[in-house]
């Protein structure tokens, strides 16, 4: 009969899979999981019961929808089947007991952060405080900690103050944020649900992990196109030649670059630009349709002329803010709380096998 519960087990977790993909797309908009329905976010009809179905529905619709006929994404059923999987995994790891919905709802939690982290370089505090509180208040019940429940808020403090050091060191040394708030509760809700004892395997495989992804993105990306430079064996170009001074006019139709010493009454030809960077005195006019782009330091009366797009004061443009809505992440980046929790999850399935396996290589080594 033990199949019967696995059968559930996977059917259950690729229904909270589906669930998790309105999760996945609404919790960064800040929309309701609720309300409206599931529908086409093209058409914006309802899906039907029928295709609603994990998994079968996108193989059925050949991932199309079925009013407008608008593509749909190949991530639904995979979070659906991974999610299906992961419910399968915890209930062969832990069998029918209080811990099975206990750990399937952490494992849900995390895939959701995953994603979300994936998409928007953000994890949202909608999941991950609820996260650690429902790790911290099942300390109790946890088996990992058996009657020292204690072991989830040590695990959940160390968790939280060993990586808020490594976040400040690395902000420290290389003068920017290295890793983020988010990655700091994420350790400390590893530490409330796996103890203090899972936090180093954690961060161990996370690490390696990340290493290893980012090694291969490195050695995948296209090379940015280098700068412009002429060709080789070309001369170079001549330098204009330094003229005596002169009386700052120049012929119609001509262009001047002379940077003569010269005294200018800061007006020239029409249709002559003048690039002289000569120290004049100017009234801050100019003749019409000339484009002046004299670099000397006149007095101006502070005025512009109509259609003149003036540069800040300063000489700078816009500071960005890294605050706002319009940050970009380094084009280097990339997310380390989906390594996390990849990490969590690998310790939480498979955690006690894996030591007992390096206990026996150690012993082996040491012997």
């Amino acid at each position: 009969m033990a199949w019967v519960f696995e059968a559930f087990a996977f059917a259950f977790g690729a229904v909270i899979g589906s669930f998790l993909n309105v999760v996945i797309g609404r919790v960064p908009a800040g929309e309701s999981i609720v309300t409206p329905g599931s529908h086409c976010p093209k058409c914006g009809h309802a899906i039907r019961w029928y295709d609603n179905v994990p998994v079968v529905s996108w193989l059925v619709l050949r991932a199309r929808c079925r009013d407008c006929h608008a593509p749909i994404s190949a991530r639904y059923p995979m979070v659906e089947l991974l999610v299906a999987l992961v419910a399968l995994a915890i209930e062969r790891r832990y069998g029918i007991t209080w811990a099975t919905p206990a750990f399937f709802t952490f494992a849900a939690l995390m895939i959701a952060i995953a994603y979300i982290d994936l998409d928007t370089w953000h994890i949202p505090y909608a999941l991950s405080v609820p996260a650690l509180v429902l790790g911290l208040a099942y300390s109790p019940l946890n088996p990992r900690f058996g009657h020292h429940w204690w072991l989830s808020p040590l695990g959940a403090a160390v968790g939280a103050a060993g990586f808020a050091l490594v976040a400040l060191a690395g902000r420290l040394a290389l003068g920017k944020e290295a890793l983020g708030l988010g990655d700091v509760i994420l350790l400390a809700i590893a530490g409330a649900w796996l103890g203090p004892g899972g936090l180093l395997p954690v961060v161990t495989f996370s690490s390696l992990l990340g290493v290893i992804v980012g090694v291969a993105m490195l050695s995948t990306r296209k090379p940015a196109p280098e700068d412009t430079a002429p060709p080789a064996g070309a001369e170079p170009l001549a330098a204009p030649a330094i003229e005596p001074a002169s009386d700052g006019r120049s012929e119609p139709g001509a262009t001047s670059a002379t940077p003569s010493p010269s005294v200018s009454d800061g007006r020239s030809e029409p249709g002559v630009m003048s690039a002289t960077p000569s120290p004049s005195v100017s009234d801050g006019r100019s003749e019409p349709g000339v484009m002046s782009a004299t670099d000397s330091p006149s007095v101006s009366d502070g005025r512009s002329e109509p259609g003149v797009m003036s540069p800040p004061a300063d000489g700078g443009g816009e500071v960005p803010d890294p605050d706002n809505e319009s940050w970009e992440p380094d084009p280097h980046a990339i997310q380390f709380g989906p390594f996390l929790v990849v990490a969590m999850l690998v310790e939480l399935l498979l955690g006690d096998a894996l030591a007992a396996y390096w206990q026996d290589v150690l012993r082996r080594l040491w012997s």
